[in-house]
């Protein structure tokens, strides 16, 4: 198939076209799933032709796969300003348990179901396509990297303990907040008050700040 760059023309029309394109294959993967979408429908809703359709993309498939990198990329992007916001400036170990708590939080609000469950979609979508699991592995890696940094400033700064693993304390905040979308699978909503206490005790043990529970 076309590199994932051949989509992103540069001039003003076409890319007006692309992005129209994206956008609303995009809202029928979201609404009906992959299987659901309609070229038909998604014509209609970019008000384009077939023809610029196969132009810009190929096909059916080409245009799926475009817009799941694109979803990917605009989650991304959400996650970065997110994290970028909530953990500059961290002053005090209190202050960076308020700010972790917080995301936390945020994180595991159940109104925020749905864009759970579509992001694990995604992830399973990148499995079968070499275009998407190559752009979400950049994207982890560049997540990734950031966190690393903040709390490699963090222990630079004496707020964390030498002891203090970054790439670790990375890895873990991500597979803690992971157990969420599990909940949302199963059905489940766990205790707030107790999983942010217990959220509390697990950040401070990962980071060396507190002995053993």
């Amino acid at each position: 198939m076309a590199a994932v760059n051949e989509f992103r023309p540069k001039q003003p029309r076409a890319v007006v076209t692309v992005n129209s394109l994206l956008d609303a294959a995009i809202e029928e993967i979201e609404t009906l799933g992959e299987d659901g979408v309609r070229v038909e429908t998604v014509l209609e809703r970019a008000g384009v032709s077939i023809g610029s359709l196969y132009h810009h993309f190929g096909g059916r498939e080409q245009l799926i796969e475009a817009a799941r990198v694109e979803q990917l990329r605009r989650f991304h992007s959400q996650d970065l300003e997110s994290i970028q916001m909530v953990l500059s400036g961290i002053s005090s170990v209190e202050d960076l348990l308020d700010r972790l708590t917080l995301m936390s939080q945020t994180f595991h609000d159940p109104r925020g179901g749905d864009t759970r469950m579509r992001r694990l979609a995604l992830l399973g979508s990148a499995v079968t396509r070499e275009a998407l699991l190559s752009t979400t592995r950049e994207a982890r890696q560049l997540t990734n990297q950031i966190l690393i940094d903040v709390f490699q400033d963090l222990k630079d700064r004496q707020i964390l303990s030498d002891d203090a693993d970054p790439a670790t304390i990375t890895l873990f905040l991500q597979a803690f907040s992971f157990g969420q979308v599990l909940a949302d699978i199963d059905g489940t909503a766990p205790d707030a008050e107790y999983w942010a206490k217990l959220s509390k005790k697990l950040i401070l043990m990962v980071m060396c700040l507190a002995e053993p529970i």
